[in-house]
């Protein structure tokens, strides 16, 4: 079962996403970050 991306982009566990979802304020980089964790979880 994967867990949802939202929630895990979110986690205090990827600051790098949470740096670049503040620096560039952007829902692309929030999906993209999404889409990434996605594949890191399928690939886990």
């Amino acid at each position: 079962t994967t867990t949802p991306p939202l929630p895990a982009a979110a986690s205090p566990q990827q600051p790098h996403h949470s740096t670049l979802q503040h620096h560039h304020d952007s829902r692309g980089i929030t999906a993209m970050a999404a889409a990434t964790h996605a594949a890191t979880t399928a690939a886990a």
